[in-house]
């Protein structure tokens, strides 16, 4: 094998000049590391948007909505970047939770979480929150889900009503949830039991209900 097939394809150094977000990114392709992987990926995104009769589906997962990026997710789906979205239960647990007027608070992962505890804040990595306040929306859940009633369905089937509860209650309309309600973009949450909206549905079921979620 050929010494060039390895070093055929040099690196650029990133320029400092103005420019346009799309135009770094075109440049990030020839750096490396995760400034590359960056660019290749919204280079994906950007070929599947051109193409005809594709369905773009997007996975989240991470603690994306408590570090800030809510509306980001929001834009893309009122905008039909992307036709799909795959979640973990914990973004749409907190993506409601702020979408009703609450917050997360800009922290440190440096604090003593004893201190915290006795103080009634969650650490999410850097960022805080009021456990009285999540455990609130557990219990809005809660009623939420015994409102339903005795049924079975899907992942996807309880997200859209709980958008359509959410948009009743005045929730704001940048809200992830809120706007795949309104522009029928499906969510699916596979491990839907393995956040804070699973415990909302547990102390349902200790209520009484019988709520069966699939996939």
């Amino acid at each position: 094998m050929h010494l060039n097939v390895f070093t055929d394809n040099p690196t650029v150094p990133i320029d400092v000049k103005d420019r346009s977000v799309s135009e770094l990114m075109e440049g990030m392709l020839k750096t490396g590391f995760q400034g590359r992987k960056l660019a290749e990926s919204v280079q994906a995104w950007h070929n599947m948007l051109k193409e005809k009769n594709m369905t773009v589906l997007m996975g989240l997962s991470g603690a994306m909505v408590p570090a800030g990026m809510r509306r980001i997710i929001s834009y893309m789906i009122r905008e039909r970047m992307i036709d799909c979205l795959v979640s973990t239960g914990a973004n749409l647990f907190h993506d409601s939770h702020e979408a009703l007027g609450k917050k997360h608070y800009v922290g440190s992962h440096l604090v003593d979480d004893e201190n915290l505890f006795e103080h009634g804040v969650d650490r999410i990595y850097d960022v805080f929150a009021v456990e009285e306040e999540f455990r609130t929306a557990d219990n809005l859940i809660a009623d939420f889900a015994e409102e339903i009633g005795e049924i079975s369905c899907s992942s996807r089937e309880f997200m859209y009503l709980l958008g359509k509860e959410l948009a009743k209650r005045g929730a704001a309309e940048d809200s992830i949830i809120v706007s795949a309600y309104r522009h029928n973009i499906p969510i699916f949450v596979p491990a839907l039991s393995d956040s804070s909206i699973g415990i909302g549905l547990t102390i349902a079921r200790r209520r009484g209900l019988k709520l069966e979620i699939d996939r």
